[in-house]
């Protein structure tokens, strides 16, 4: 679904320290059991919130945080203190040196508050101008892959996608797991064991992912 991309964690930007570290992980455990079906969606927001709080106290000013708490006010409805937040961060986001994933996460999550077709498709075009300056960031394909209707209507697209970003030397779990759903989708998809299938078998048992 359209609310399933998580949070983009240890940006390039920043040079975490061990807490921040911390944050990372813990944010990418709690999104894989979201996104594996082991928390719901009330779950999920709740125990991001105060870890995302935490971590605004140590430095407000990332903007990869203000964009994962703009994200869960969207997936709890509150949309009053969402709106806020887009305008708050609209004027940061035309910062140049803004990086292009996060610029790009900020647009989808626009597109999600404004419930807007015609907003929609300029946010999404935006996005794939980001990523046609940028092929090697994985970060903006896996944006693609939920905001794009190439990748959400083409299980073909997604998995050429995925493979791209894999061959490029991407081995993050966030898009391992949307290869390994295809994976389970569509086994005949193993009839060639590569390095990609071997690799996405291994993080499917190390994850205990079966459906």
């Amino acid at each position: 679904g359209r609310l399933d991309i998580p949070v983009i964690v240890n940006a390039d930007r920043f040079k975490p320290d061990e807490s921040d570290r911390r944050l990372n992980v813990r944010l990418t455990e709690l999104y894989m059991e979201y996104r594996t079906g082991r928390l719901s969606r009330a779950d999920f927001c709740r125990q991001c919130t105060p870890l995302i709080s935490d971590g605004l106290k140590d430095d407000p000013e990332r903007e990869d945080l203000r964009l994962y708490q703009l994200h869960v006010l969207i997936l709890e409805k509150r949309n009053e203190e969402a709106g806020r937040l887009i305008e708050t961060m609209s004027f940061m986001m035309d910062r140049e040196d803004i990086l292009p994933e996060i610029r790009a996460y900020f647009l989808y999550l626009k597109s999600l508050y404004a419930s807007d077709p015609i907003l929609e498709e300029a946010l999404s075009d935006e996005v794939k101008n980001l990523f046609k300056r940028n092929r090697e960031n994985w970060r903006l394909a896996w944006i693609c892959l939920f905001m794009r209707d190439e990748y959400r209507e083409s299980e073909r697209k997604r998995d050429e996608l995925i493979r791209e970003q894999f061959d490029m030397g991407c081995r993050s779990p966030l898009l391992l797991l949307e290869g390994v759903h295809l994976l389970i989708k569509d086994p005949k998809r193993m009839n060639e064991l590569g390095d990609y299938e071997l690799t996405l078998m291994r993080f499917a048992l190390r994850w205990n992912i079966t459906t």
